[in-house]
């Protein structure tokens, strides 16, 4: 090749090129197939209490005596009207029930709790329209009194989520489910 042809053709080449890098637009051209569903995110942080609609109780106060008893020396309880226990929660929700001793603060026990004495547990129900959640201590060897110290109780209500899933969350330890819904004492 001589030198003239090949310059022609260098010209070509690069006349190509820059017609093939600015070249028109043309149509859009239809939408593609969906490709396939990606792997699952890191889930982001936890909102601020109240988040996906669960609903957390103050601490609530049970004095020794607000137990009550059906004339059985092994069985005592005590019944909270709580509004937001309705047939949804009932059939499809969750409710996680939470005591401390109000001397100890920082030690929060999960329910139910078994000592080598009694045992401790709730369950919640409604009644002629309105929700309760109630404590119930069934000791292992008779007694007059239910117990000789006061308590506090908490519980925290989630409603069923048909959209979603919630966070594997050990919910018999109240440190991680504190520190995972930013609940506040």
């Amino acid at each position: 090749m001589n030198k003239g042809t090949s310059g022609q053709a260098m010209h070509w080449l690069w006349f190509l090129l820059l017609i093939s890098v600015c070249g028109c637009k043309g149509p859009q051209g239809e939408v593609g197939p969906q490709g396939q569903t990606g792997v699952q995110g890191v889930p982001g942080p936890v909102g601020a209490q109240g988040a996906a609609n669960l609903l957390v109780s103050a601490w609530t106060a049970v004095k020794a005596t607000d137990w009550k008893s059906d004339n059985d020396p092994q069985y005592f309880y005590v019944g909270i009207e709580e509004k937001n226990i309705t047939q949804a929660i009932l059939d499809k929700g969750l409710v996680m029930a939470y005591y401390r001793n109000p001397g100890q603060k920082t030690v929060v026990l999960s329910l139910p709790s078994v000592t080598d004495k009694v045992s401790i547990g709730y369950f919640f129900l409604l009644n002629q329209g309105k929700g309760f959640i109630n404590f119930d201590l069934s000791y292992f060897v008779p007694r007059k009194n239910p117990i000789d110290f006061d308590i506090e109780v908490r519980w925290i209500i989630i409603p069923p989520n048909p959209g979603g899933r919630l966070k594997a969350i050990d919910w018999t330890d109240y440190q991680a489910v504190k520190r995972e819904l930013n609940l506040t004492e």
